[in-house]
């Protein structure tokens, strides 16, 4: 059973951005949510044959998933909406306890890895041909396009969002760099990190801040020079609040997420404690102007 849960979660990894087609479940799923149910129910088995009464899977952050999964439960229950929602944050925290267990073993951890660069690279693939496509003149559907706030029509989409799609190829990314001749070997480090630094390069999203963060961590480990690192985080705080509060329609309010975090801030001081239950929006603002 424990060889299915690794499939399992290999096959999730691979997958957990692909967003089109949608699948024939309910509640918004997508087909890598029954591949964590799977996963989950063979770990349990896993655990159950082999007698296994450690308690070494939990510590502090799973602690902490499971208090927010708490909390969601008893905001949806106040509010008598959200039980999908409820649902996703137990498959998140599902994700988080299982991948922590099963990638004790380096070989798997390695495998796990692998899977989530070779998808996201295959996505990218997919989300530049599209973009290729729009920007030449023809329409993808029903392939998602990324042009998006910006209206540019050369941002990678597809199978997924373009924020997703960026937001999904960070991590790989930052491996590639980090030990991706170990993992995939020298060619394959620099034809997946060119695919994956192109899409996320055209994606023009505020997670390109992150790669930059990702990076400076990283020298800082290699180098030791942390006052670096330090200072170019700073910066890049700067620019990332810059980029929220600025509105390139220029129509003299603040810019959208600014206006977004202003209205979610005012949510949370009028519900500090249940929120407005996880299917009602916990901010409102006009776009693009006031």
């Amino acid at each position: 059973m424990r060889k299915i849960a690794e499939w399992a979660l290999v096959c999730f990894a691979a997958l957990m951005a692909v967003a089109w087609p949608a699948p024939p479940l309910p509640g918004h799923a997508a087909w890598a949510d029954p591949l964590m149910l799977l996963c989950a129910i063979a770990f349990a088995a896993s655990l159950l044959s082999e007698r296994e009464r450690s308690l070494s899977t939990v510590n502090g952050a799973l602690l902490v998933a499971l208090g927010y999964l708490g909390w969601a439960a008893r905001s949806a229950a106040a509010h008598h909406a959200g039980g999908w929602k409820v649902l996703g944050i137990a498959e998140l925290v599902c994700v988080f306890a299982i991948a922590a267990a099963l990638t004790r073993q380096a070989a798997f951890r390695d495998r796990l890895v692998r899977a989530w660069i070779f998808g996201a690279a295959l996505l990218g693939a997919i989300g530049l041909g599209v973009a290729l496509l729009v920007t030449a003149g023809f329409d993808p559907g029903p392939l998602l396009v990324g042009s998006g706030e910006l209206g540019l029509s050369l941002r990678p989409a597809g199978l997924c969002s373009t924020g997703m799609l960026a937001e999904l190829s960070l991590v790989p990314l930052l491996i590639l760099y980090a030990d991706g001749e170990r993992l995939v070997g020298r060619r394959a480090r620099l034809a997946l990190g060119a695919l994956l630094g192109v899409t996320m390069a055209l994606s023009a999203t505020r997670t390109l801040l992150a790669v930059a963060a990702g990076l400076l961590f990283l020298d800082a480990l290699r180098s030791g020079r942390a006052r670096r690192a330090v200072a170019g985080l700073l910066v890049l705080a700067v620019i990332a609040l810059a980029s929220v509060r600025i509105d390139i329609h220029r129509s003299g309010a603040p810019g959208i997420r600014w206006r977004i975090a202003a209205s979610a801030l005012a949510t949370a001081r009028a519900h500090p404690l249940i929120g407005v239950g996880p299917t009602a929006s916990p901010a409102r603002a006009a776009w693009p102007g006031p």
